[in-house]
């Protein structure tokens, strides 16, 4: 099926939500998979399985997001990060985090790397699905610092294809938020009520 970008981030951060993941954690991590699908890479696919394993602070979900955003904040330092699961999903936090002008360098084991850039990816072998993992990030001399953040107008690329077996496994995982709807729900104003307009 095809969706837009904005969907499909919403149905993966709920879908992450769903496994238990804050919500910051959750939004950062489909922004991150949105991302790879569009740069032609597994992004949806990673995350699901991220979020199936067992412990997913193993995954790059908790220690991956959070090397890539220690990376960016102290440009030139080398973050290391061993045995991670899923590490592909660190070239699309990268990505989805840089800045214009700047380059995230992400190396993975058996000589696979990607330069990464607010809208470039570039992957020199394929990632494998457990890996160690170093990041580091490289900003123009126009970009001194991270603080405050800025933001990136990212282009719009048009439909995302997504497999309908994916799209039915991320709703599944999203429907984990919602609430049961019940008649005193009602009374006090849960739903959208006779139309869907308030």
């Amino acid at each position: 099926m095809q969706c837009s970008r904005n969907e499909l981030t919403a149905v993966l951060a709920k879908a992450a939500s769903g496994t238990g993941l804050p919500v910051g954690v959750a939004q950062d991590a489909a922004r991150a998979a949105v991302w790879l699908e569009e740069h032609g890479e597994e992004g949806v696919s990673s995350l699901l399985a991220a979020l199936s394993l067992e412990d997913q602070h193993q995954s790059a979900l908790v220690r991956g997001v959070a090397a890539v955003d220690l990376a960016i904040a102290e440009p030139g330092r080398s973050i290391a990060v061993p045995e991670l699961d899923l590490p592909i999903l660190v070239a699309g936090y990268a990505g989805s985090a840089a800045v214009d002008g700047a380059t995230v360098m992400v190396t993975f084991a058996a000589d696979v790397s990607a330069t990464v850039g607010p809208d470039r990816l570039a992957l020199t072998g394929r990632v494998p699905p457990r890996s160690d993992v170093t990041i580091e990030a490289i900003l123009p001399p126009s970009v001194p610092s991270l603080s405050p953040p800025l933001t990136v107008a990212r282009p719009y690329r048009g439909a995302i294809d997504v497999s309908d077996t994916h799209w039915e496994a991320a709703s599944a995982l999203a429907a984990q938020t919602y609430v049961p709807a019940t008649e005193a729900s009602r009374l006090k104003g849960a739903g959208a009520g006779l139309t869907d307009n308030d």
